[in-house]
């Protein structure tokens, strides 16, 4: 069946030694039958899936992009707005496609900032298409007038909203703390996000996970160290930011993560 064969295929896509003799001829196929299939969620999630797993290796992203990959994963998540698995992995696949500074404008002029952000929206409860979201934010940030685009289309406003909403959901705390550190590059936006109330989020986030010995305790102090203009004293953290008597009331949300890692681009 088209299922099993796609979940095999995403399957196969995942060791490393598999991805450059997949990509060869695999890449065009299944774009050819995510154009074909557009009306069927689990095609196009697997499909994005394995485009995910595909764009790590560095040929296969250049030819994703070259061959109208990164126009039918956006088109995948316009025609599958209330499928959150198409929206996870449609996400994934944008934000690993967007370390390519081509594919990162094909994104950007297609419409993708907008529509990844409607993602966070329209499934604000939703952890993981939270924090695919904010992965592929981060990358689209990484140019200085993106950062505007996103900033302008009400970016800070969801990167902040899912910091507080999953605040025990250990990778989005960290995920979005990247990526509004990439964003505080730009002055004004720096400020935008300290008014919505950054700075007290993450102490929580600190105070919250500072048992969890797989936080990335280190990328929330450098987002925090960005935002005051100083290092943090660490010892004074106690759950909520000096000055502040506000509870900081936490949902338990299981974390369920795929966990990819990231890097910064070297064109900006």
């Amino acid at each position: 069946s088209t299922q099993s064969t796609w979940g095999t295929l995403w399957n196969l896509s995942i060791p490393e030694e598999y991805k450059s003799l997949i990509g060869k001829d695999g890449v065009a196929l299944i774009l050819k039958c995510m154009k074909i299939h557009s009306g069927i969620p689990i095609v196009q999630e697997t499909a994005c899936g394995a485009l995910t797993n595909l764009s790590l290796n560095g040929e296969n992203k250049i030819k994703i992009g070259k061959e109208g990959g990164v126009t039918l994963i956006l088109d995948a998540m316009r025609n599958h707005p209330g499928v959150p698995e198409v929206l996870i992995q449609a996400c994934s696949a944008i934000s690993n496609l967007s370390f390519n500074g081509e594919n990162k404008r094909m994104v950007v002029d297609e419409g993708g900032i907008g529509l990844i952000m409607e993602a966070m929206r329209t499934h604000v409860i939703d952890p993981l298409i939270q924090e695919q979201a904010c992965r592929a934010l981060q990358n689209l940030a990484r140019k200085g007038d993106d950062r505007v685009v996103i900033r302008d289309e009400g970016g800070v406003q969801l990167l902040v909203r899912a910091l507080k909403r999953h605040s025990n959901v250990r990778v989005l705390q960290e995920e979005a703390a990247l990526a509004l550190q990439i964003l505080s590059i730009n002055s004004s936006i720096k400020q935008d996000i300290i008014n919505e109330g950054t700075i007290e989020a993450l102490y929580a986030s600190l105070e919250l996970h500072s048992g969890d010995p797989k936080f990335r305790r280190q990328m929330v102090l450098l987002t925090l160290k960005v935002l005051v203009g100083h290092e943090v004293d660490t010892s004074k953290i106690d759950g909520k930011p000096p000055g502040r008597e506000e509870a900081w009331q936490s949902r338990s949300i299981p974390n369920t993560s795929m966990g990819m890692s990231m890097a910064m681009d070297p064109d900006d």
